[in-house]
């Protein structure tokens, strides 16, 4: 059986010896760690490069797009694939052996009709299908299939088996659109609910939720952006309400709690501990955790001293300039000017360092979409899909898992898998 080694292909019988040298390197024997290995279980064929990207979502491990034809695909750690048509297994020595199941490429998603939204999370992944309707597919763990569970000894529900293919998201709701972060799922109603499923400490739920529930009640939102522990909302006239934990401190809001501040929005992202939105004329505001040794996610300058501008209101990004798209991560921001170019500030996946300010990235290329991830990957005007970050799993889709850096990588062409 061949392995894939950071791109080499190897034999079994050096795969064998790879895996001794790793063990001798944790013994301290001088002989070099080993990178993550994939096995190849059979040959698959590629689609050509007529697909286009129109979004995608980055789920940490894994990373999942839709075309412009509402076909859907992932790839990276199995978990939140939405396929039963994996042939690859990735493994990693540290110093014990484990394997998963994973794909260097895009897979297809189980088709369930045209997709017109995709969202990544923590080993699972949910879609939003043309008629509304929500599917999820991946780990139940913490409620995140929002099917309902199933029942345990003492009645309530609890997780189900992990869905390798889509399950029908419980209570029959019609959303205009979905978002995930970590273990948490939440869906815009069509008319302007909140519901959210999963692990919900982002409400006065604070527990894990099975199926969707409605959140924020007696509010009414165009848009929701969805953090880990927090959840934010866009109401009438562009105004921001957030509950779930501060942004500063240890508190919690049960109820949604208007942004301080007079700016007002037209489109919202939230990362792990901060936010970041846009207002009617394309100017960047974000607020939240400042710096954090690496960099500044909020994008407002200064000292690179973790705790350094921590701001509850929100602040100007540097940079005169306008976007017309933003996405906020765990530590990092991109954004996409109204020229086409991408920008991104906080820290740099892949390798350490950061910045405090806008700094372009892949100059020369015009893009349309942006998603933070990890991984951070950006859709161009001609339907191109780059990935930048952690590769282990293959959450690069580039057809290995070799470690690339901070190099930003064009995603692979998909596998004509069904």
């Amino acid at each position: 059986m061949a392995v894939v080694d950071g791109g080499r292909v190897l034999t079994s019988r050096a795969k064998h010896l790879g895996l001794i040298l790793c063990h001798l390197a944790w013994l301290g024997l001088g002989v070099a760690a080993c990178a993550p290995e994939l096995e190849l279980n059979g040959d698959r064929k590629v689609l050509g490069p007529q697909v286009r990207w129109v979004a995608s979502s980055g789920g940490g491990s894994h990373t999942c797009g839709l075309t412009d034809t509402g076909a859907g695909y992932c790839w990276g750690h199995g978990d939140g694939l939405g396929t039963e048509s994996l042939t690859e297994t990735c493994q990693t020595c540290d110093p014990l052996c484990r394997t998963w199941a994973c794909s260097i490429r895009p897979v297809r998603i189980a088709p369930r009709g045209a997709w017109v939204g995709v969202t990544a999370g923590d080993h699972f992944s949910c879609g939003l299908a043309s008629d509304g309707r929500a599917w999820c597919w991946g780990d139940d763990s913490h409620g995140n299939l929002g099917s309902g569970g199933v029942p345990g000894k003492d009645g309530a529900p609890g997780p189900a088996a992990p869905a390798d293919v889509p399950v029908a998201v419980a209570g029959n709701l019609a959303f205009s659109r979905l978002d995930s972060e970590g273990r948490l799922t939440c869906g815009l109603s069509l008319a302007g609910s909140a519901h959210c499923w999963g692990a919900v400490s982002a409400s006065s739920h604070k527990a894990t939720v099975f199926q969707p529930v409605a959140v924020a009640v007696g509010h009414t939102f165009t848009s929701l952006a969805v953090g880990s522990v927090r959840v934010c909302g866009l109401g009438a006239g562009g105004a921001a309400r957030c509950w779930g934990k501060a942004w500063l401190g240890s508190a919690w809001h049960d109820e949604p709690v208007l942004l301080p501040g007079a700016v007002t929005f037209t489109e919202l992202s939230v990362g792990a501990e901060h936010g970041c939105g846009l207002d009617a004329a394309g100017r960047a505001w974000c607020w939240g955790r400042g710096a954090t040794g690496t960099g500044n996610p909020l994008g407002t300058g200064g000292s690179a001293q973790v705790g350094s501008g921590d701001s509850e209101v929100p602040q100007a990004v540097l940079g005169d300039r306008s976007y017309k798209a933003i996405s906020a991560n765990a530590a990092r921001t991109c954004a996409v000017a109204s020229d086409g170019g991408l920008w991104c500030w906080g820290q740099r996946p892949g390798r350490a360092g950061g910045s405090a300010e806008p700094e372009r990235e892949l100059a020369g290329q015009m893009f349309v979409r942006v998603s933070a991830g990890p991984p951070s990957c950006a859709v161009t005007a001609a339907g191109a899909l780059w990935c930048q970050g952690e590769n282990g799993n293959g959450e690069l889709g580039i057809g290995s898992v070799a470690d690339v850096g901070s190099a930003w990588q064009p995603v692979s062409a998909p596998y004509l898998v069904e």
